[in-house]
C-alpha cells in the first residue's frame, strides 16, 4: 500500500512540475513576442524545456527578427549551436499517416525573411552554409497509424542558403553568403590539388 501511495505522489508531484513548466514555457513566448528585456526572457528561460517547446521558443524568436532576443532564446534552450536543426513530428491515431519535418535556423529566417537574423547567423564561421536547409517525410500507414503496411513521401530542399537568398532578393545577405560560399571553394580546391599532389606518379 505504501508503495502504491508514493508511486501516485509521485504522478502527482510531476505533474505539478510539468504544469509549472508549462506556465513558465506561455511566459516565456509572450516575453519574446514582445521583444522585452532580454534579462528578464533570461529567467523563463533557464527551464527544462521539451525539445518541442525549445523549437516553439527559438521559432517565435526568429520571427521577432531581433538579434538579442534571438541570441538569448539559442544560448539557453540550444546551448549556442547555430546548426540546431527545428523538428516537428506529429500523427494522429487512427489518421493514416504520420509526419516528420527539420528545418535549420537559416533556412527558417531566409524563407521567412528575417534579414537581421539571417545576417547574423550568416556571418558565423561555426554555421554550415553548406546546409541544404529542409527535410520532411510523410509515412502513409494502409491499416490506420496502427497498420502493418506503410509507404513514404519524403521530401528534401536541396537549396543552398546562398540560392534561396538570390530567390528572395535579399541583397546584403547574398553579399556575405556569396563571399563564405567562395572561401568555402577555394579551400576545397586547395585540398584537390593536394590530393592530386600526393597521388601523382612520382
Amino acid at each position: 500500500m505504501g508503495s502504491l501511495l508514493s508511486y501516485f505522489n509521485g504522478l502527482l508531484e510531476d505533474y505539478r512540475e510539468q504544469k509549472k513548466i508549462d506556465k513558465l514555457f506561455t511566459c516565456a513566448l509572450s516575453s519574446i513576442s514582445s521583444r522585452s528585456n532580454v534579462r528578464a526572457l533570461a529567467l523563463f528561460l533557464n527551464t527544462p524545456f521539451s525539445r518541442s517547446q525549445s523549437d516553439a521558443l527559438l521559432r517565435k524568436a526568429i520571427d521577432t527578427d531581433n538579434v538579442e532576443v534571438f541570441k538569448t532564446v539559442l544560448e539557453h534552450v540550444a546551448k549556442n549551436n547555430l546548426n540546431h536543426k527545428l523538428v516537428q513530428h506529429f500523427g494522429m491515431l487512427g489518421s493514416g499517416h504520420s509526419y516528420y519535418e527539420e528545418q535549420s535556423l537559416l533556412y527558417l529566417a531566409l524563407v521567412n525573411e528575417k534579414q537581421n537574423i539571417v545576417l547574423w547567423l550568416a556571418e558565423k564561421p561555426e554555421l554550415d552554409i553548406s546546409n541544404s536547409g529542409y527535410h520532411s517525410k510523410t509515412v502513409y500507414h494502409s491499416g490506420g497509424f496502427l497498420g502493418s503496411g506503410h509507404t513514404e513521401e519524403e521530401k528534401k530542399y536541396y537549396d543552398l542558403p546562398l540560392t534561396v537568398a538570390e530567390k528572395k532578393n535579399m541583397e546584403s545577405v547574398i553579399a556575405v553568403l556569396a563571399n563564405r560560399t567562395a572561401d568555402l571553394k577555394v579551400q576545397e580546391a586547395m585540398g584537390l590539388r593536394a590530393k592530386a599532389a600526393r597521388h601523382a606518379p612520382a
